[in-house]
C-alpha cells in the first residue's frame, strides 16, 4: 500500500514519489497496517502496533486494551524479514484469540 498516490501517467509525479520511497519504512507501515486491518478495533479500543526491521530480524509489537477496564493484552511476533508478509495479521488473530481468552472487549 503506497503511502504516496499519484496518476499513472503523471511521470513527474511518479518520479517524485519515487525518490521518496523508503522499502524498509514501507515494509513496516505495511504490516503495521495489516495488524490494524485485522483487529479492526474502532476509536474507542486501546490499539498500538510498532513493527522493526533491524538487520534480518522483523519485529511486531502490539497492544490490545479492554475499552470499560484496565486489561490488556502485549504481545511480539519475531520473524525473518524474508518471511515478514503476513506478520502483522497474524500477531492480530493470535492477539484476538488472546483477547478472547481474557475477556477483553475489542470495540468494533
Amino acid at each position: 500500500m503506497p503511502a504516496v498516490e499519484c496518476r499513472e501517467s503523471d511521470e513527474t509525479a511518479r518520479r517524485v514519489a519515487r525518490s521518496v520511497d523508503h522499502g524498509v519504512t514501507r515494509t513496516e507501515i505495511a504490516e503495521e497496517r495489516e495488524f490494524l486491518k485485522t483487529v479492526g478495533g474502532g476509536c474507542q479500543t486501546p490499539i498500538a502496533v510498532y513493527a522493526k526491521i533491524n538487520g534480518e530480524t522483523f519485529t511486531v509489537s502490539a497492544m490490545i486494551g479492554d475499552p470499560d477496564t484496565v486489561k490488556l493484552v502485549r504481545s511480539s511476533l519475531f520473524v525473518r524479514v524474508s518471511e515478514s508478509t503476513g506478520a502483522g495479521a497474524v500477531l492480530a488473530e493470535r492477539m484476538i484469540a488472546e483477547c478472547a481468552k481474557s475477556n477483553i472487549r475489542i470495540a468494533r
